[in-house]
């Protein structure tokens, strides 16, 4: 993305104005160019940032900013040894300035969509009760009455995009359409999850079995020669 004005046409395509925000947007850009995201796949910056001679001001002040690896769709990382895909953009409700919380809403409901992989795997939809869209928004500093415009955009095709999650009933949802890789990926998941787990429990239960199963040793309670 290139802005010939620099940060301040940055600022103004994203709704901000104020002298301040304009500087705390170069210092948020700046420290994102130096940050480094690792994972057991990869290092990485998030962003690079190059400035170039500005055709408009005719000085040093363009701005060229580039996603690097970590942000880019599809690319999967871990939690707690499961994996968490990154998923379509949601439609976004109010002002910009309000829109980095619902994307970090969008990201705590696809690690839920992780932990329950192993019901969408089963039954093809999870379980996300009033109580827990609270809690997630709460998470996120995003009031009620947002939260509700939310979920009202998020489970309703736009004009320009499918939905993003289908709503099947009471509390239960899944992935819109355009989640075509994940409703594939998450199911997966959860089937390999499941026999984990299964496997885990035969393991546990052969163990006390031939645990159960083993003589006594009677020399241990001064018995035999």
């Amino acid at each position: 993305m290139r802005y010939d004005g620099g940060c301040k046409e940055l600022a103004q395509c994203i709704g901000l104005k104020g002298k301040r925000d304009i500087i705390k947007l170069g210092d948020i850009l700046y420290a994102l160019n130096y940050i480094v995201f690792t994972t057991e796949q990869i290092t990485s910056r998030l962003i690079n940032i190059a400035q170039y001679k500005s055709a408009k001001l005719h000085r040093n002040d363009g701005l060229e900013t580039t996603v690097l690896s970590p942000l880019l769709p599809y690319r999967i990382f871990k939690d707690k040894g499961l994996l968490v895909p990154l998923l379509q953009e949601p439609p976004l409700v109010g002002r910009p300035n309000e829109w980095a919380k619902q994307l970090l809403l969008q990201w705590m409901l696809a690690e839920e969509f992780q932990r329950q992989s192993i019901s969408l795997a089963k039954y093809g939809y999870i379980e996300v009760p009033n109580e827990k869209w609270e809690e997630l928004a709460y998470s996120c500093e995003i009031p009620k009455n947002t939260l509700s415009k939310i979920k009202e955009y998020w489970t309703q095709d736009s004009t320009d995009a499918p939905r993003f999650l289908d709503h099947i009933e009471n509390d239960f949802y899944t992935l819109g359409i355009a989640h075509k890789k994940e409703l594939v990926f998450l199911p997966e998941q959860g089937k390999l999850r499941a026999n984990q787990s299964k496997r885990g429990k035969q393991s546990a239960t052969n163990r006390k079995k031939k645990k159960n199963d083993k003589p006594y040793n009677f020399r241990t309670f001064g018995i035999g020669p």
